[in-house]
């Protein structure tokens, strides 16, 4: 059933992302905002914003003035439903080549020069 509130001819229902749709949920609804399709608040039927990038663009024209909320646009209390989560980069590149071992038959290891010995003095 559509929510019955338009903003610019579209229903809520399709301007904000239905209440545990989102796979980082935040948990409990927002306080209840004042507005009810069926006798129920909005709040337990939309998703609650938790990071400004998941705002509407643009004001719904319906202003919530309801326990904490005070003269606020729907638009800073619901998630946009076109939101999607912007990827966490994972960490790319060449992996360090793990060295290997060759020999040839016959072959002797070439040694390691050994570094000369300095002089020391001692005073007595």
């Amino acid at each position: 059933m559509p929510s019955g509130y338009k903003v610019n001819g579209t229903d809520l229902d399709d301007v904000f992302a239905p209440l545990g749709s989102l796979d980082n949920h935040v948990g409990a609804p927002p306080n209840a905002v004042g507005f009810t399709v069926g006798g129920s608040d909005l709040n337990s039927r939309y998703e609650p914003i938790s990071a400004s990038d998941q705002r509407v663009s643009y004001n719904t024209n319906y202003i919530a003035n309801n326990g904490s909320y005070s003269n606020t646009d729907l638009k800073y209390i619901f998630v946009d439903k076109s939101w999607t989560r912007t990827p966490t980069p994972t960490r790319s590149g060449t992996p360090t080549p793990t060295p290997t071992i060759s020999s040839t038959p016959g072959a002797s290891p070439t040694p390691s020069p050994t570094p000369p010995v300095t002089p020391s003095q001692s005073y007595q």
